[in-house]
């Protein structure tokens, strides 16, 4: 293990070619990890550079580093996984690209360069969110089974990315026009830019904040539609989002205390997409929220936090167990989700692994949940019986 300040990488033992090969993954709490585990997606930071190779055996010492670096989920390999390999939405490429982006604007920002993007950054802005809407146009019907694995000190870069995918999977499903669809990526991608004006210790968020620092974090809309506004490039429209995103149907958001109609429909959409991204993250909390916990939050969140047409729409797109899900049954075995359906996302298709007494069945059984009623889920686990971490 070589070490670069506060990053990692390993050299010279697993060849791209093997992480290509990789057949199938699952995502787990870095809690639950064991020495031996098998990484199965690389770790990168917001620059693109690989933290921890696909191909890693994991080891006490990667487990800890991972946690000082505020990196609390990993895809793995196992058995029981090999043949599953959840698909993120948009290519690992765009994904980089966008983060790097972000990474440098903001940064950019953050130094005082407080005149708005130059007409250069302004391209590259509007190829990433065109790149991003005609990636998620080509995969509509699918589902979000994967998402991307960050460090705490790239976290907003990731989020912001995340943010933008989430909204315009909502516009899509929303049968929103082109233009529509371009200002909603515009909008939600620079959402959090204000956070840059607040000193790191507020905007990182690595602890819980005080009183007053809660004060001064609650003003980030506001800074990020001063920046945004005078901004001759990115239009009011984007302004509107970043100073609208923490407001809440019921009233209750920040900065000004909007409620329903009075928040803007981009802005509602950009704060639910905020909101599920950073429940299912690791952000002050070290214990990212299930899927399946957040989904049953946000369907809860119609005409309450957000208007309901608007919850429904992006509930289209999320799926409460993705594919590489180990869950509990109500008849006691344990299945690992394998196909999701966009239109019974709380009926998947699973592969029944071990018997209700924790035992190994000899040839896994698969099945759709909607065809047998006797089976439903009850309880997504981290590992098999009998495997947990030590």
């Amino acid at each position: 293990m070589m070490w670069y300040g506060d990053r990692f990488k390993l050299h010279g033992l697993f060849s791209v070619r093997l992480c290509q090969e990789v057949s199938g993954m699952r995502r787990i709490s870095v809690y639950s990890l064991k020495p031996g585990h098998l990484v199965a997606r690389p770790v990168y930071n917001s620059s693109g550079q690989v933290l921890l190779q696909c191909g890693a055996r994991v080891s006490k010492r990667y487990i800890d580093r991972l946690l000082e670096m505020g990196v609390f989920t990993l895809y793995i390999e196992d058995d029981f996984s090999a043949d599953i390999k959840p698909e993120d939405i948009i290519s690992d490429e765009l994904r980089m690209r966008s983060n790097l982006l972000i990474k440098n604007l903001f940064s950019r920002q953050k130094a005082g360069h407080a005149r708005g993007q130059t007409s250069a950054e302004m391209a590259r802005i509007t190829a990433v969110v065109n790149d991003i809407i005609d990636e998620l146009l080509a995969n509509r019907s699918t589902m979000i089974n994967l998402m991307d694995i960050r460090a705490h000190d790239d976290y907003l870069f990731g989020h912001s990315v995340n943010v933008c995918v989430l909204a315009v999977l909502t516009g899509i499903a929303l049968h929103f026009s082109r233009t529509k669809l371009f200002h909603l990526a515009m909008g939600s991608l620079l959402h959090d830019i204000g956070i840059t004006r607040l000193d790191r210790g507020i905007g990182g968020r690595k602890r819980e904040l005080t009183a007053e620092e809660r004060r001064q974090f609650e003003m980030h809309p506001l800074y990020g539609y001063e920046i945004l506004s005078r901004d001759l490039h990115t239009g009011k429209l984007c302004a509107i989002i970043a100073l609208q995103h923490h407001e809440r149907y019921s009233g209750h958001g920040y900065p000004k205390g909007l409620q329903q109609d009075e928040i803007h429909e981009m802005a509602a959409i950009t704060g639910l997409a905020d909101m599920y991204d950073e429940l299912t993250s690791a952000v002050i909390q070290q214990r990212v929220l299930p899927p399946n916990e957040v989904y049953e939050m946000i369907s809860g969140a119609g005409d309450s936090l957000f208007a309901f047409n608007l919850v429904k729409a992006f509930l289209t797109n999320i799926t409460p167990y993705p594919v590489g899900t180990l869950v509990k049954l109500n008849t006691g075995e344990t299945a690992i989700v394998i196909e999701n359906n966009k239109g019974l996302p709380l009926y998947p298709k699973i592969r029944v692994l071990c018997h209700e007494d924790g035992r190994l069945l000899k040839e896994p059984v698969e099945l759709w949940l909607p065809e047998d009623r006797t089976k439903t889920i009850v309880a997504v686990v981290e590992n098999l019986p009998g495997q947990e971490a030590g």
